[in-house]
C-alpha cells in the first residue's frame, strides 16, 4: 500500500526532439514509490506519444510527494497541462537544485515520521511557543486558504456539471463530446453484508483482513470557531463564507431532476459554443481542485511532521491514530466459501439505473 510518506523518486520525464535530438521544452514533473522506478512511468507514458520519452534527471528521495506538490506549487506559472511543465535548459536546473534542497530538508523530517506516522499517539497535547507556534499558525492559515479555494471550485464545478446534466435531459446519447450517459442494467449478484448476517464466528475469522489504522488528521480553524471545516458542500462554514458560489450550486440543483433510465432517447444535442466555454470551465475547476490538493497535502504532511506522537497541538490540529478491527474482505470470503457465492439467499437486486456524466477533458479541439 503506497503512503504520502513512502520514500521514491522524482522524475523529470522530457520529449526528445527528432530534429534537434535534444528536448522540446516539455517536462512531466512526477513520482514513483516503493518497488517502482522511473523508467516503469517512462514506458507507459510512451505508449501513445510519438515522441521519444526519456528522463532527463531523477531524484532519489525520501519525500517523493511532498517535494512533488512543492515544485508544482512553486513552479505553477510553468505548467502547461497538469503535471506537464515548460522549462528552457536554465529553468530546468534551477528546478532541479530546488527539488535536492527541498528533499535534503524534507527527507529527514518524513524519515523519522514513519515511525508514528500508523501508532496511536503516547502524549495527548503539544502546547507551541515562539517561532515554532508562529510556523504552525502560519501552517494552518495556508491550509485554510487552500481549503477555501478548493470549495470555491467545487461549488462552481458541481453548479456546471448540474447545469450540463439538466441541458442533455432526456438526450441518451448526451451532448457531443460535452456529456455522456451512464447506464447500470437491473442486476443480481452476490452480497457481502447478506452473507455476514448468517455466517459463523470461524467463518468471519477465516475471512478476515487487517486494515491500515485510523488516520483522521484536521486543522482548527480560527475562522470557523476553531474546529474543523470538512470539505462538504453542504457544510455551514463554506456556505456562510463562500455565498455566491453556494446560491448558484443550490439553484442549479434544484433545477436539475433526474430522468428515469426509461425517458432517454437515442438522441445526442449538438455541441454549441456555450456548452464548450461551461465545458471548459468545468475541467478547469476539475484540474485546479487537483492540484489545491496535493499543495493542501503537503502542509498537512509539514503539520504532521510537527506533531509527531501526540493526539493535538493546542489551537493549530488534531491528528488521531488508533488500530481499527480487522474487515471482512470479500475475495478471501469468495475464496474460502466458493459455494456460498451462488446461494440465492446471498443475493441481492440492483434497479436499473441511468445517470448523465461531464467528462473530465475536452476530446475535442
Amino acid at each position: 500500500m503506497v503512503s504520502k510518506i513512502d520514500p521514491g523518486q522524482i522524475y523529470f520525464i522530457t520529449e526528445l526532439d527528432q530534429k534537434t535530438k535534444n528536448s522540446t521544452g516539455y517536462y512531466k514533473i512526477g513520482i514513483v514509490r516503493n518497488q517502482r522506478i522511473t523508467f516503469d512511468r517512462i514506458k507507459e507514458h510512451q505508449t501513445g506519444n510519438p515522441h521519444r520519452l526519456y528522463a532527463a534527471e531523477v531524484i532519489i528521495t525520501d519525500a517523493a510527494y511532498m517535494v512533488e506538490g512543492m515544485l508544482h506549487g512553486k513552479f505553477h506559472a510553468k505548467r502547461v497541462s497538469q503535471e506537464w511543465f515548460h522549462f528552457t535548459p536554465t529553468e530546468l536546473a534551477t528546478v532541479v537544485a530546488e527539488a535536492k534542497r527541498l528533499s535534503g530538508i524534507y527527507g529527514p523530517v518524513l524519515s523519522s515520521l514513519r515511525s508514528t506516522y500508523s501508532v496511536t499517539p503516547s502524549n495527548s497535547v503539544l502546547t507551541l511557543t515562539g517561532k515554532d507556534l508562529k510556523k504552525a499558525e502560519d501552517l494552518r492559515d495556508k491550509a485554510y486558504k487552500l481549503d477555501k479555494k478548493i470549495m470555491s471550485r467545487k461549488y462552481q464545478m458541481k453548479a456546471i456539471e448540474l447545469a450540463l446534466q439538466t441541458a442533455t435531459s432526456i438526450h441518451g446519447l448526451g451532448i457531443d463530446g460535452v456529456t455522456y450517459v451512464e447506464h447500470k442494467q437491473k442486476t443480481t449478484k452476490f452480497s457481502l453484508t447478506e452473507w455476514k448476517k448468517s455466517a459463523t464466528p470461524a467463518q468471519l475469522k477465516a475471512c478476515e483482513k487487517a486494515v491500515k489504522p485510523k488516520d483522521d488528521f484536521r486543522f482548527l480553524y480560527p475562522k470557523n470557531k476553531g474546529k474543523a471545516a470538512k470539505k462538504d458542500l453542504k457544510n455551514p462554514h463554506w456556505k456562510s463564507v463562500l455565498t455566491v458560489e453556494f446560491n448558484q450550486y443550490e439553484t442549479n440543483l434544484k433545477a436539475f431532476i433526474p430522468n428515469p433510465t426509461s425517458a432517454f432517447k437515442e438522441t445526442s444535442l449538438s455541441r454549441t459554443k456555450a456548452f464548450e466555454k461551461m465545458h471548459e470551465e468545468y475541467a478547469e475547476h476539475l484540474v485546479e481542485q487537483e492540484l489545491l490538493n496535493i499543495e493542501l497535502q503537503t502542509i498537512i504532511l509539514e503539520m504532521r511532521a510537527i506533531c509527531q506522537n501526540h493526539e493535538e497541538v493546542q489551537g493549530i490540529c488534531e491528528w488521531k491514530r488508533k488500530p481499527q478491527k480487522p474487515e471482512i474482505n470479500e475475495s478471501l470470503m469468495k475464496k474460502n466459501y466458493p459455494a456460498d457465492t451462488v446461494k440465492p439467499k446471498f443475493m441481492t437486486t440492483t434497479n436499473e439505473k441511468s445517470e448523465v456524466k461531464v467528462y473530465g477533458f475536452r476530446p475535442y479541439i
